[in-house]
């Protein structure tokens, strides 16, 4: 057997005086560039005795005062604000390196942190942000402050650019960065975040609704103007294609493998995943618009030309449930299995009227006068106590969970669709192409 050995090589002589002269040069080198370099012997490096051994003032070192920054200054709540703190000597020169410790007088209303950076907690104020140095001050400490106050955030309904003229008839949205509005004669968009933009596509119909399960799974129903064709549409991700020749009214689903699609006379399918199949219904006229808390819960609406305006769906069948008196119901909402909005017309001439679903029955909800608008369009709610509606004369409906109350814009357009991610970040369409966006304004 051969046994191993390692050997150890020791290093040569040249090489030991290889690495001793980096070494050396290293920290020569380091001397030559240190500001205490060269300092004469029992000097602390750093002090003002070594900062004028060097050629320099120790009198201009000595801070007198601080300025912070902007002063005063307004901050909104969650936001922001870079506030800048200042030392000055006896001549009114900057200190270079004074170091700062900051502050704030209530916390609960702004902070402050290391980098003088302020954050809003609470609309109050003004709350004293505060600047002080120890180093090398005439006194023991040196301050300097800004009065700071902190504003509520605004929330706004603002009129974004739009890229068509088409009357919009429905918007939805896969996320915050990833919404969509369908219209007139193949009108489709799509705002990716910043900006919304024209898609470019071969559909001559008008689009009346849209839904998905995800960014990549989206359905549109759509009828051709004038009558005499209806048709379904698929977005896959990358293109829109027709799906199908039927429906033209409502389409919503809880999953890509659980759509529903309505149209005329009661039409109703259903998507597998695989493929449309028809469904009974006890519909006669049109079905308008869906929604649901699960597979087993679902709520249509329509005409109720026909004597019934809403139906249910158990998961197995779908059943009439009566209403007050009402011409049509175009939108429903769910909150929860027993908390369900829908809106619409009744009477003649038309008047807007809101129903409510308690969990066993139907009942009329009084709604602030409109100022002569025909209807209720469109629901989507964020939470059983904000729920939204769009009507006509740039009038948005909102409940807080107690009573609707009416929200003017800066328009006078009909709004026929809504949809968002939260109170914060809702959308509207409606006729002209026009888009709102509620949100926070600077």
């Amino acid at each position: 057997m051969i046994e191993e050995r390692k050997l150890r090589v020791a290093p040569s002589a040249g090489a030991i005086a290889t690495r001793l002269a980096a070494a050396v040069s290293l920290a020569l080198l380091a001397a030559a560039c240190s500001p205490d370099s060269g300092l004469p012997p029992g000097l602390v490096p750093g002090s003002d005795a070594a900062y004028a051994a060097k050629g320099g003032n120790p009198a201009a070192r000595v801070i007198v005062s601080v300025v912070v920054t902007p002063n005063p200054a307004t901050v909104r709540v969650d936001a922001t604000q870079q506030l800048t703190a200042t030392a000055y000597n006896r001549d009114g020169g900057v200190v270079q390196d004074a170091v700062f410790k900051w502050s704030s007088s209530d916390p609960t209303i702004a902070t402050v942190n290391a980098a003088g950076v302020v954050l809003g907690r609470r609309a109050g104020g003004p709350v004293t942000i505060t600047a002080k140095t120890d180093m090398k001050s005439a006194a023991a400490t040196v301050r300097g402050a800004a009065r700071v106050t902190v504003e509520s955030r605004q929330l706004q309904w603002v009129v974004v650019p739009s890229p068509t003229m088409q009357p919009l008839h429905a918007v939805w949205g896969a996320a915050p960065d990833d919404v969509w509005a369908v219209g007139e004669y193949g009108t489709i968009l799509h705002y990716d975040g910043v900006q919304w933009t024209s898609v470019a596509n071969t559909i001559s119909r008008s689009l009346v609704r849209v839904w998905g399960a995800s960014s990549t799974d989206i359905w549109a129903t759509a009828y051709t103007v004038g009558g005499g064709g209806y048709a379904v549409y698929h977005y896959d991700g990358h293109q829109w294609t027709q799906s199908t020749s039927v429906g033209n009214g409502g389409v919503w689903g809880t999953a890509s493998n659980n759509v529903w699609v309505g149209g005329d006379g009661g039409f109703l399918m259903r998507f597998d995943g695989a493929q449309w199949s028809t469904v009974s219904s006890p519909f006669n006229r049109a079905i308008d618009d869906f929604s649901g808390t699960s597979a087993s819960d679902v709520w249509a609406v329509g005409d109720a030309s026909g004597g019934i305006a809403t139906m249910h769906y158990d998961g197995v069948s779908w059943a009439a449930a009566p209403t007050p008196p009402v011409q049509r119901l175009g939108t429903v909402w769910a909150a929860s299995a027993a908390d369900v909005w829908a809106g619409g017309y009744k009477g003649s001439p038309a008047q807007p009227v809101m129903l409510r679903w308690n969990g066993s029955t139907w009942s009329e909800v009084p709604l602030p006068s409109l100022g002569g608008a025909c209807c209720v369009h469109k629901l989507w709610g964020s939470a059983a106590n904000s729920v939204w509606g769009t009507s006509s004369g740039g009038q948005i409906l909102h409940f807080d969970g107690t009573q609707w109350s009416v929200e003017g814009t800066s328009t006078s357009s009909t709004f026929v669709s809504i949809w968002g991610f939260g109170d914060d970040d809702v959308w509207a369409v409606g006729d002209g192409g026009v888009i709102l966006h509620r949100t926070y304004v600077p």
